[in-house]
């Protein structure tokens, strides 16, 4: 949704630049609420449902009651143990947690510089900010052991950071005003392609039947976000 959002943002305040804080602000808005009804929509609803679907539609790879169907049923298990060894001889890169955090800091100070042309140590208290909030949500998704998704806890806490109510709001705001939110995205982004790459052998593994599963999230996803939309705009008048 951040992708979208900011393709989206920066093309029309390209033909609208006379309101481009008003389209900025409402972009960002919405993309917040997304944001926080999508991940726990998502996580707790969405997956289980696409997980259920995809197990419907490979429901007979996996009957082996008959010697008729043994042979789709061995098949299956050849295609999940590929599909295993796929993913687990992908190359991994471990790095320390704070290695990580640093890097992507780094690269987000740089392209929020080339992006404003100045430098502020606001920026540089914006990603240490992130990165201690990104740290604080993967440590509890640890002690949790997963139950509690690290997105969850980082959009959460910065939401609950970030509210009228909270005595660091106004400092926090005040503070990341320096970092451009499309030019977060343009890091985000960046990233996100790297890591496309490892995915390849796991896709061609899955085949076809991620077509229908991704079509039913994308359709969620859209109807969810203009339920959502609408319900604000009634609401506001």
């Amino acid at each position: 949704s951040g992708s979208m959002m900011a393709a989206g943002s920066a093309s029309v305040t390209a033909a609208h630049p006379e309101f481009a804080d008003q389209i900025l602000a409402l972009s960002t808005t919405a993309n917040l609420i997304a944001s926080i009804a999508g991940v726990y929509l998502g996580m707790w609803v969405a997956l289980p449902l696409a997980d259920r679907f995809y197990r419907f539609l490979t429901r007979r790879q996996g009957d082996g009651e008959t010697g008729a169907t043994s042979a789709p049923s061995s098949k299956a298990l050849k295609s999940s143990e590929a599909l295993a060894t796929a993913v687990t001889d992908a190359p991994l890169v471990k790095l320390p947690l704070w290695v990580s955090l640093l890097i992507i800091s780094v690269a987000g100070v740089v392209v929020s510089v080339v992006s404003s042309g100045s430098f502020s140590w606001d920026m540089v208290l914006t990603f240490v900010a992130i990165s201690l909030l990104t740290a604080a949500g993967i440590g509890v998704a640890k002690l949790t052991r997963g139950k509690l998704p690290a997105i969850i806890v980082v959009i959460t806490v910065g939401t609950l950071l970030t509210v009228p109510a909270s005595p660091v709001a106004p400092w926090l705001l005040e503070v990341s005003s320096s970092v451009d939110f499309l030019s977060v995205i343009t890091m985000m982004l960046a990233v996100a392609g790297l890591s496309i790459g490892k995915d390849i052998p796991l896709l061609r593994q899955i085949g076809w039947k991620i077509i229908p599963v991704g079509i039913v999230v994308i359709v969620s996803t859209y109807l969810a976000s203009t339920m959502i939309a609408e319900g604000v705009l009634r609401f506001i008048g």
